[in-house]
């Protein structure tokens, strides 16, 4: 009878012990569908955020180029509005004195002149501005003459005479070019005929290892004195409002 009871409590013991075994493994596996589903449903708020912060980035970095090139831009429009109010003003400066001259020197005037590059090695374009200053303006007519100063360089090679041309000391034998020596002009001296302004313009081509200094003009209206004017020889490059 004893061994009965014996039997019957291990019975109960190793019913008991499954029971609870099973019960240990449900909840584990609760335990474990509940902190998947957590750390999937963190996984994908992390990724919606990740996907977010880039988007953001992404529009930072349009609205900073973008800003950016409105900046440039902005700054090249301002650039181009200044240069062309000293274009302007220089316009008005030159009209006020040609219109009203008051105290300025009356008769005829050499009153600029710009050199550009040309397409050519040693070639270049000069353009020449003779106006009248006068209180009664009548029409003058007369010559003009154009000399180019300067240097012949003695050592061969071109390397000297740029950095002359940039400005750098240089030796060499002085010497005068007159117009017909480096230009291709059929009718020399240049003519002029004007009543309030007149530009004369035309190219030249330097010989090799010449270094300018000064270009001279010579303008002599007629039945008067020449009028003689010296110029720095000067290139004006692209944007030059100077």
């Amino acid at each position: 009878m004893r061994r009965f009871w014996l039997i019957v409590i291990a019975a109960f013991v190793g019913v008991g012990c499954v029971l609870v075994g099973f019960a240990l493994g449900r909840n584990e596996m609760i335990y474990e569908r509940i902190t998947s589903g957590a750390l999937r449903d963190s996984l994908e708020a992390a990724e919606q955020r990740l996907v977010q912060l880039e988007a953001d980035r992404i529009s930072a970095e349009l609205t900073a180029n973008v800003q950016r090139d409105a900046a440039n831009s902005l700054r090249a429009d301002l650039t181009a509005v200044q240069d062309a109010n000293r274009e302007l003003t220089a316009e008005v400066t030159f009209y006020k004195n040609l219109m009203a001259p008051g105290s300025l020197q009356k008769g005829l005037q050499i009153s600029g002149l710009e050199m550009t590059g040309a397409d050519t090695p040693l070639s270049y374009n000069f353009e020449l501005l003779l106006t009248q200053v006068a209180e009664r303006r009548r029409f003058i007519s007369g010559n003009v003459e154009i000399e180019v100063l300067g240097k012949h360089l003695q050592e061969s090679g071109s390397s000297a005479a740029a950095g002359a041309l940039t400005g750098e000391p240089s030796t060499g034998e002085r010497a005068v070019l007159k117009l017909t020596e480096i230009a291709d002009i059929s009718d020399y001296p240049l003519k002029f005929r004007f009543r309030y302004f007149q530009d004369l313009s035309g190219q030249m081509e330097l010989p090799e290892h010449f270094v300018p200094d000064t270009i001279r003009i010579l303008a002599k209206e007629r039945d008067k004195e020449p009028l003689v004017r010296d110029f720095p020889w000067r290139i004006a490059v692209a944007g030059d409002s100077g």
